[in-house]
């Protein structure tokens, strides 16, 4: 039995058993001792935790994972009456009834969720533009278009960007374009996202014009792609024949431009200010004296004492073997050309208005004349023309004319009437009038004969189609209908396997062997292969004739010579306005001028007079002197 004797406390109270209470919740923990109750003292004891005010014997045991109650046998207990909700999107929100305890994963304490699969479906979500889905689980509360809709804008050219002057409000369903920053909305080119091109607009609506698309222009007067006078900026050409690129000092002649190759002509080709500096001309051995060298032995200056202008000679020992010579009699191959032609003395024939006659090309006389027009000669001295339907070989020794009529093989003449509407206009709009009936008569037609590599007749054909209107007058030709090429043998006249169809009627064909044949339709020239195949093309020049598989051509912007094979340029001579040419050896051509004299060219620009004006006015071929 305990036994206090309180002595002198000064206070009113009763004295009895207490224990520290440090959290003040009314329950002690630690040592007893005999004193009134007051602060910091407490006559209950069972505190489990002295720091924690919610925690004493008589707390409710909640779902925090503490024993509140200081009762380790009721944890918990006290909440097992709390409703649970089944939370399968995690979202915090239930939906089916789970029981009741302590919520844990996949339970939620707050019910209302209406979609439990879809996390953004919950009580309070925002309401979406999304076909009216209840995103809030509230079906009185619509989509907040406001918040969450498309602004509109009118798309007058469909390009998928909007007039910014056209708001059409905002929706969940889009109303037009769904961006306001077309700056044209009647061209449909014309949005952000357009390609500048240079036309004088703004196509992509960043506010400039032809931004980093519009090119500079400088005059070319000499065709060699280099200008020379500046013209400025244009979308268009401002002159015709202008190009993109200067550099042009000398915009007269085609061989001088920015980086052209240098030549021993004291001209400054390359436009660096230099003279015959680094130079390409390439002297070559002559050891015969023919003017004609080994190519394989050469060097480059300006010193004509270093050897030959030109190389390709075959035989540097015999002064009368080089490229172009006159094949001497005998099975000899003194043109370089790698055959053995037959016996050819190398005369070429002229045509003027009224006669063919042959000329010795190398001091000019004329050892033969025939009255008439020709279109090529063959190895034997032949000449032939054509009559439109009829080919004619004449021997211009005897004078014999050997025809070969052609009706059999060229296409049936036809005749058929064609009605197409006819349109008139007033104030810009246009209304039929009437029909217009032409009637098109076509007839067969030849085009120019060659002589091939072998001594083959090509024979290009093809229909004319005139157009006559239904008042009986002709109003046109136009060249159409089936075309195509014949091959004939020249000694018995047998025809060959057809060789190249042709879609219209062929101007020209240029043989150049087995494997190749150049073919002349106005300004187009084709290269095909055996079976029609097309292997080249070359647009706006003229065919003339041809060497060794190569075409010489006379251009059409600038008067010149080239070669071209397979659509290739091979080398391009100073400009010389002819207007027939023939292909003597690689660098030498001889051509017909217009006022009718006939010269032989080189490639370097030298021209040497053959005959004078008024001689002739073009070239029918190479063959034997008479």
């Amino acid at each position: 039995m305990w036994l206090w004797l309180a002595i002198g406390c000064g206070r009113d109270c009763t004295p009895e058993i207490v224990r520290p209470d440090r959290d003040g919740d009314g329950y002690g923990l630690g040592a007893p001792s005999f004193a009134c109750v007051g602060p910091g003292l407490a006559n209950r004891f069972d505190d489990c935790d002295d720091t924690d005010p919610t925690i004493h014997p008589d707390a409710v045991d909640t779902c925090n994972g503490v024993d509140d109650d200081c009762d380790p046998t009721t944890l918990e207990d006290e909440v097992s009456g709390v409703p649970l909700f089944h939370d399968g999107d995690r979202d915090g929100f239930g939906g089916a009834p789970a029981g009741s305890g302590c919520p844990s994963r996949g339970v939620s304490l707050v019910a209302g969720d209406c979609d439990d699969r879809d996390e953004t479906v919950f009580p309070g979500a925002p309401e979406l533009c999304n076909d009216g889905r209840d995103d809030d689980c509230d079906p009185s509360t619509p989509d907040d278009v406001g918040r969450f809709g498309t602004e509109g804008y009118a798309d007058a050219d469909d390009d998928g960007y909007g007039d910014p002057d056209r708001p059409l409000g905002r929706s969940c369903e889009p109303i037009g374009a769904t961006t306001g920053d077309d700056c044209d909305d009647g061209d449909r080119l014309v949005h952000p996202r357009a390609r500048e091109v240079c036309n004088g607009v703004d196509d992509d609506c960043d506010g400039l014009t032809d931004e980093d698309v519009l090119p500079e222009w400088w005059a070319d007067a000499d065709g060699d792609t280099f200008g020379g006078e500046a013209l400025g900026p244009a979308c268009e050409s401002p002159r015709p024949g202008a190009v993109h690129r200067g550099g042009d000092c000398d915009d007269a002649r085609a061989r001088v431009y920015d980086g052209a190759p240098e030549h021993c002509d004291g001209t400054d080709e390359d436009c660096d200010g230099l003279v015959d500096e680094d130079v390409v001309d390439r002297w070559y051995a002559d050891a015969d004296g023919d003017g004609w060298g080994r190519t394989e032995d050469w060097v480059a200056g300006c010193d004509p004492s270093l050897g030959a202008r030109w190389g390709g000679d075959c035989d540097d020992t015999d002064r009368n073997t080089y490229p172009g010579a006159p094949e001497r009699c005998g099975g000899s191959a003194s043109d370089c050309d790698g055959r053995t032609d037959p016996c050819v003395e190398g005369c070429v024939w002229l045509a003027s208005a009224t006669h063919t006659f042959a000329v010795r090309p190398s001091d000019g006389a004329v050892l033969a004349s025939l009255l008439g027009r020709y279109d090529t000669v063959d190895r034997t001295g032949g000449l032939w023309t054509t009559d439109g339907t009829d080919v004619v070989r004449r021997d211009p020794g005897s004078g014999v004319a050997t025809g070969w009529p052609l009706a059999d093989e060229l296409p049936e003449p036809t005749t058929w009437v064609e009605c197409i509407p006819n349109y008139g206009s007033c104030d810009g709009t246009y209304y039929r009038t009437d029909w217009y009936c032409p009637a098109h008569h076509t007839s067969p037609e030849l085009g120019r004969l060659a002589v091939g590599t072998f001594g083959e007749l090509w024979v290009p054909y093809g229909e004319r189609d005139e157009v006559t209107d239904y008042y009986g007058y002709n109003v046109g030709a136009i060249e159409s209908g089936a075309g195509g090429l014949m091959v004939f043998d020249t000694v018995d006249g047998l025809r060959d396997e057809l060789a190249f169809p042709w879609g219209t009627l062929a101007a020209s064909a240029w043989p150049v062997g087995p494997d190749r044949l150049w073919l002349q339709q106005d300004t187009e020239l084709a290269g095909l292969a055996p079976g029609g195949v097309e292997v080249a093309r070359v647009v706006g020049e003229r065919a003339v004739d041809t060497l060794d598989g190569r075409m010489v051509v006379l251009g059409a912007a600038v008067p010149r010579f080239a070669g071209a094979l397979d659509g290739a340029d091979l080398g391009v001579f100073e400009p010389l306005d002819a207007t027939d040419a023939l292909a003597l050896a690689p660098g030498v051509v001889l051509a017909t001028l217009p006022d009718g004299s006939v010269v032989v060219a080189r490639g370097d620009g030298v021209v040497r007079e053959l005959l004078p004006a008024g001689s002739a006015n073009g070239v029918v071929g190479l063959g034997p002197c008479p």
